[in-house]
């Protein structure tokens, strides 16, 4: 029966594992056992016409959410811009924000169009 499998297609839209793992040093729930989604991503695949076509029930479903919704209908979290320092010393910022209902943690990388510089007071 094996032999008639093929392949299986591993689709994971998460940041590099590390990152995963020190999530709840921010507050992030479950990191580990949650769907993660780049919110870039998770936007894009909302509503496509190869979709319509080939899910209609599932298409009418993300209709029915409204834009800016998660995939169990709560409205998409805020994204906090999180700055994770590795033992080499090198900086990575992510933006991270989690579905309190379902627990999706949405996730995306700053630019410089998201994230505006702070001042530092004197």
């Amino acid at each position: 029966m094996s032999s008639r499998l093929g392949p299986i297609e591993i689709d994971c839209d998460a940041p590099p594992y590390a990152i995963v793992r020190a999530c709840h040093m921010v507050g992030v729930r479950s990191a580990e056992d949650v769907r993660w989604w780049r919110l870039s991503e998770y936007l894009r695949q909302q509503i496509r016409w190869r979709d319509i076509l080939r899910h209609p029930l599932k298409a009418l479903k993300r209709v029915a959410r409204g834009p800016g919704r998660c995939g169990c209908g709560e409205k998409l979290p805020s994204l906090e811009k999180c700055t994770f320092t590795r033992i080499s010393g090198n900086k990575a910022t992510y933006l991270i924000g989690q579905c309190p209902n379902c627990r999706t943690v949405y996730w995306d990388e700053p630019t410089a169009a998201t994230v505006r510089p702070t001042r530092m007071s004197d």
